[in-house]
């Protein structure tokens, strides 16, 4: 399938991986073959870390990126070699993720672990429903029109949106101090 996208497209490819969505899961060693079609130049992993690994292990030769796309393992992937996170929480927290990966380029550990901690409970309230509500509702609070999540997922109630609130620390969704404002 990939191939053929990318044999139809005119401009380079990143494929994405994401088992829990498709109920399909590449094996590193098909993302490896791939990696070598100069028109796929990157994918986004969802999945383990052992599996992020190996892949970097065996694209790292090609002109190839590896990005995860699970935003709790956006500090790990850039240990292991690979780019970075295609993050859900960056569409709110954008600045402090670009931080601490600008800290982890200075070896500024105390940074890295401090943002770290910080945004990790964040980021896990972004997945305590189904995504993309939570950063649909968090966005459209602020005055961003992204409208509603696509059938089957559905748009997050009022009682949902304040547990939502609740978890990323602030009285309600209008409240965040989104980084995509600064």
């Amino acid at each position: 399938h990939y191939t053929a996208v990318a044999a139809a497209a005119q401009k380079p490819i990143v494929i994405y991986n994401i088992p829990g969505r498709t109920g399909v899961d590449m094996l590193p060693a098909t993302v490896a073959t791939l990696a070598q079609n100069p028109m796929i130049q990157g994918i986004k992993q969802c999945g383990s870390l052992p599996a992020l690994s190996d892949i970097i292990d065996r694209t790292k030769h090609d002109a190839f990126n590896v990005w995860t796309g699970e935003d709790a393992q956006a500090l790990n992937i850039k240990t292991l070699g690979g780019m970075g996170v295609i993050s859900v929480a960056a569409h709110l927290y954008a600045h402090s993720i670009r931080e601490m990966y600008a800290a982890l380029d200075r070896g500024d550990i105390t940074t890295v672990a401090a943002l770290q901690r910080q945004l990790l409970p964040k980021m896990a309230a972004l997945f305590h429903f189904p995504s993309p509500a939570p950063t649909k509702a968090a966005l459209n609070a602020l005055g961003f029109q992204v409208g509603s999540p696509r059938l089957p997922l559905l748009p997050l109630n009022a009682s949902q949106q304040q547990e939502l609130a609740h978890l990323l620390g602030v009285p309600e969704l209008s409240a965040i101090e989104a980084e995509v404002l600064a």
